[in-house]
């Protein structure tokens, strides 16, 4: 019978490093040590999973991209939507020196995702006012970080997390109005991505000098934020000028001072797969399956030729809406397709505890993901 002879921090570890390892690493998303529950029905998937599955958690130093340390900038009123008391309308206004910005959102009480509602920027005027911030960033502090390493041990890996430019740029826009203001103004977007790049550098390389004293290698840095610069949501000449340009910089950093690169990314990954391995991503999450992404878990593996870890590709809504045997079934195919190809690790489409309403099924469903993953990794073993 099949025994780990790894831990799982040095199976993810080894996964990031493309080298080889006992079996398939198996996440489940969202899944923290000490977390609170969203809903108490939750209690059971931690119960199970939280001493059996290879573990991600995080930590990190604060960074306000926009405004430093000035938070004084910022003014919100939180009131109860008029049109409807389970959400606050939260209306948040950016004092510039160049004019204001104002930023309008709902927030659920029940735990639901937000929305916005209105966006800071509305024009390229708008646009030009931050340039007209001044900028002290937060002292580096990686005590928190380095508390978690200590805690999670050998249960996993703890990501030091960054902000990303592009997803800087979405918070501000939406990606109707950056797609708009990439067309007619795109010097302008380009000289703020830059900008926020920069700012995202620094505090990166802050961090890393922090953890040297520290004496620490093979750290992982984590973020999110090209999923909203994608084919179709952005051409592929900004997903090259936003994306790419700013992002290779910062991956070098990483790998010079002997860390890794964890990237989340949603979405259809046919067009811009090999170039997230081309500049050094060390692991994408997560590869969706047809029809949610336009790959099949065979097509990505061959896509990337083994320069990048793939986490997937378990469908949410396969979780949500099938019955046990369909999950059995997805998960032993993408174990069989992951351990095939190597630099793989197990992990459903989105975390485990976003819904506010989570039925009897779904919960038993990713009990069964947990339980059938570590039965297929160590049946599929290396």
């Amino acid at each position: 019978m099949f025994k780990d002879r790894l831990t799982p921090h040095e199976r993810l570890l080894r996964t990031f490093k493309g080298q080889e390892v006992d079996r398939a690493p198996v996440k489940l998303w969202g899944l923290d040590i000490g977390m609170g529950m969203l809903r108490p029905a939750y209690q059971k998937i931690y119960d199970f999973a939280h001493d059996k599955t290879d573990l991600f958690s995080g930590g990190g130093s604060p960074m306000d991209i926009f405004v430093g340390t000035r938070h004084e900038l910022y003014e919100t009123k939180i009131e109860p939507w008029e049109k409807d008391p389970i959400w606050n309308k939260h209306t948040t206004i950016l004092h510039t020196p160049d004019g204001d910005l104002k930023n309008v959102s709902l927030a659920s009480t029940k735990g639901d995702p937000g929305y916005v509602l209105e966006n800071y920027i509305k024009c390229p005027g708008n646009f030009k006012r931050l340039f007209s911030i001044p900028y002290t960033p937060y002292e580096m502090n990686v005590e928190g970080y380095l508390e978690r390493r200590e805690f999670i041990g050998e249960r996993g890996i703890v990501c030091f997390g960054l902000d990303h430019a592009g997803y800087a740029l979405h918070r501000l826009c939406g990606s109707e109005m950056i797609a708009y203001l990439y067309a007619d103004e795109r010097a302008l977007v380009l000289e703020l991505a830059q900008l926020f790049a920069e700012r995202i550098y620094s505090h990166c390389k802050a961090a890393i000098e922090k953890l040297k004293e520290h004496k620490l290698q093979d750290f992982v840095v984590s973020y999110v934020g090209p999923e909203v610069f994608i084919p179709p949501l952005m051409n592929m000449r900004g997903f090259e000028d936003i994306i790419c340009e700013n992002d290779k910089k910062l991956h070098d950093l990483v790998h010079e001072a002997g860390g890794h690169v964890w990237l989340h990314c949603h979405g259809n990954m046919k067009k811009v797969i090999s170039r997230f391995a081309d500049i050094g991503v060390d692991m994408i999450n997560p590869v969706e399956p047809p029809p949610h992404g336009d790959m099949t878990f065979e097509e990505a593996f061959s896509a990337v030729g083994g320069r990048m870890a793939l986490e997937g590709n378990i469908e949410i809504q396969d979780l949500l809406c099938s019955d046990a045997e369909r999950v059995k079934e997805l998960v032993e195919e993408a174990v069989k397709t992951g351990t095939k190809h190597g630099r793989f690790v197990l992990c459903p489409s989105a975390g485990y505890m976003e819904y506010t309403e989570p039925s009897d099924a779904f919960i038993d469903n990713v009990i069964t993901y947990v339980g059938h993953g570590l039965e297929m990794a160590r049946k599929y073993h290396y």
